[in-house]
């Protein structure tokens, strides 16, 4: 194994953890949340996020697991 994954990889597991985690916490009414104004609920921006997902899959995989 390269020396980069052996310093990156441990980094990156706690991340996909803690994701995870969030991701099994959020309930309907998280998803439905708006800050107000012009900003979309959290739930239309997963929505977003997963059609950008289509266009750039390796970017949002990067970003996001």
């Amino acid at each position: 194994m390269s020396s980069l994954m052996q310093n990156y990889y441990p980094t990156f597991k706690m991340y996909q953890d803690v994701r995870n985690g969030l991701m099994n916490s959020l309930s309907d009414g998280d998803l439905t949340f708006s800050p107000g104004g012009e900003n979309p609920t959290l739930g239309a921006a997963m929505v977003y996020l997963k059609a950008m997902g289509k266009q750039r899959p390796h970017q949002l995989e990067s970003w996001i697991g």
